[in-house]
């Protein structure tokens, strides 16, 4: 529910409550331990800190996380390289 949530907001733009609400999606889904569930959570956070700016917390949790989503989604570990690739351009 919280994955669906986060959806609604983000796409009206509230990128803040976007990631509150898939930081506790991701959490559940750690709990859970299922890797399909925490690649996707991690990919939807991920989104949410790069639309809110916050590329320190994009970039560790992509960090952390890449050998899961790799395993799981091999085309989302793709995605998610080539957008943090984007936003290190835009850092410099």
């Amino acid at each position: 529910r919280s994955m669906h949530a986060g959806d609604q907001v983000y796409n009206q733009g509230y990128y803040a409550a976007a990631e509150n609400y898939y930081s506790v999606g991701f959490k559940r889904a750690k709990e859970i331990g299922f890797d399909p569930f925490i690649a996707a959570a991690v990919g939807y956070l991920f989104d949410a800190y790069v639309a809110h700016g916050k590329y320190g917390e994009a970039e560790q949790l992509f960090r952390e996380s890449l050998t899961i989503i790799e395993g799981a989604h091999p085309h989302r570990a793709d995605y998610l390289k080539k957008y943090a690739a984007r936003f290190a351009r835009g850092r410099r």
